[in-house]
C-alpha cells in the first residue's frame, strides 16, 4: 500500500501558507517541459478548488482542467532553472501540498492509485507532524477524493504527462512513496 511522506523542507505549511518545492535534476528544461509541469499543477489547482467548494461534479481530467483559472487555488510559481534547478509552488490554499502528493503518486504508482484510493490503501503521512495533524488530514482528503473522482477515465492521462515531464527533466516531488504493510 502506498504511503506519502514529506521530505525535509520540501513541503510545508505555516499559518495558511503552503509551499511545495519540486526539484529539476536534468540540465535540460525547455518550454514543452514547462508546459507539461504547469498543466499538471493547474489540473491539481482546478480539482482542489472543485473539491474544496463541494463541486465534485466539476473535477476534470488534465486537458479540461489545465487551462482553468482557479483563482486563489492557483499557486504562485517561483522558478530556478539553472541546470538543474527547481519549481516552487506557493499558495494560501493547500494546492502545493496536494500537487506534491498527486505528482509522486502519478509518477511512482500510476493509474492504479485510483483503485488504491477507492479501497482505502493509500495513507498520507507527514513525517514532521503527529498522527492526526489537521493539515495532513485535509491534504489526504483532497488527494483521495480527486483520485476517486478522476478514476480510470481521467487519472491515467495525468499520470502519463507527469511521467513524461519527470523522465525528460528529472522533475521530482518533494514527497515520496513507501510501499509496505
Amino acid at each position: 500500500m502506498p504511503r506519502f511522506t514529506n521530505l525535509a523542507y520540501g513541503n510545508y505549511s505555516i499559518e495558511n501558507f503552503y509551499s511545495g518545492l519540486f526539484e529539476v535534476t536534468s540540465a535540460d528544461f525547455n518550454t514543452h517541459d514547462d508546459l507539461l509541469a504547469q498543466a499538471f499543477f493547474n489540473f491539481v489547482a482546478a480539482n482542489t478548488r472543485a473539491v474544496a467548494m463541494g463541486n465534485e461534479q466539476e473535477v476534470r481530467g488534465l486537458k479540461d482542467a489545465a487551462f482553468i483559472d482557479s483563482g486563489e487555488f492557483t499557486a504562485n510559481l517561483q522558478t530556478n532553472i539553472n541546470s538543474p534547478g527547481n519549481l516552487n509552488l506557493i499558495s494560501k490554499c493547500l494546492t502545493p501540498l496536494v500537487a506534491a502528493a498527486l505528482f509522486v503518486l502519478a509518477v511512482e504508482v500510476g493509474p492504479s492509485a485510483t483503485e488504491n484510493a477507492k479501497n482505502g490503501t493509500i495513507v498520507l503521512k507527514n513525517s514532521k507532524t503527529e498522527t492526526g495533524d489537521p493539515c495532513t488530514a485535509e491534504v489526504e482528503h483532497h488527494v483521495i477524493k480527486q483520485l476517486q473522482l478522476l478514476g480510470l477515465d481521467d487519472w491515467p492521462e495525468a499520470c502519463e504527462k507527469a511521467r513524461e515531464v519527470a523522465r525528460r527533466t528529472g522533475l521530482k516531488s518533494p514527497s515520496r512513496v513507501l510501499r509496505g504493510p
